[in-house]
């Protein structure tokens, strides 16, 4: 993928983009998960192992959201208590900010044009991380990435590349809509590749 056309100050861009993860969800909560019932087992919000991605087209754009429990990255789920720890962590945000990291649209030139990678602990910083793990506080990654594809496929064909990246994550509840369809379905490492139709 293109990283030229990057803007990461483009707020109306990502507020746009968090709109639309909204109501692709909206929506994909009430019909797509009943239509594919049998594709795949719905998965609580915090499962290790288990990870979200979110995949809205609408002509040439794309919005992808990812959200997975921190434990499937980093194989711990609280604040980094060491250096190695510390390094791990910053290794994890750097790969997440490439969309490559998550998915790849076949035989599409796609651009960044905002993306966003967020910790559900950032919000609570200011508090003491050593009680975190003692009151049973588990923490996840967030990702919200607007891509321009040009010469997309119709219907679009993606590749999930996560398992590839982070062996911690072994089943994806994809989520997907287009500007005609919405749909929903479960990957994992044999089986991580799908066209929205």
């Amino acid at each position: 993928m293109n990283n030229s056309g990057l803007s990461r100050g483009g707020g109306s861009v990502l507020s746009q983009l968090m709109a639309l993860t909204l109501v692709a969800l909206t929506l994909l909560g009430q019909g797509a998960r009943a239509a594919n019932e049998q594709s795949f087992t719905a998965l609580d919000a915090h499962t290790h192992g288990a990870a979200t991605l979110t995949v809205i087209v609408s002509a040439q754009q794309v919005a992808i959201g990812f959200q997975s429990p921190a434990f499937n990255l980093l194989g711990f789920e609280s604040a980094p208590q060491t250096e190695e720890q510390r390094a791990a962590l910053a290794r994890v945000e750097s790969k997440l900010e490439a969309p490559s990291t998550l998915l790849s649209f076949l035989d599409a030139d796609c651009e960044i044009l905002d993306r966003q990678v967020s910790r559900s602990d950032e919000a609570h910083d200011d508090h003491d991380h050593a009680d975190e793990h003692e009151h049973g506080e588990h923490w996840e990654f967030m990702v919200n990435i607007l891509l321009h594809c040009a010469a997309l496929a119709q219907p679009p064909s993606l590749e999930v590349n996560v398992f590839q990246h982070f062996p911690g994550i072994a089943k994806i509840e994809l989520l997907w809509a287009t500007d005609t369809r919405q749909g929903a379905s479960a990957l994992d490492s044999l089986n991580h590749t799908a066209t929205l139709q």
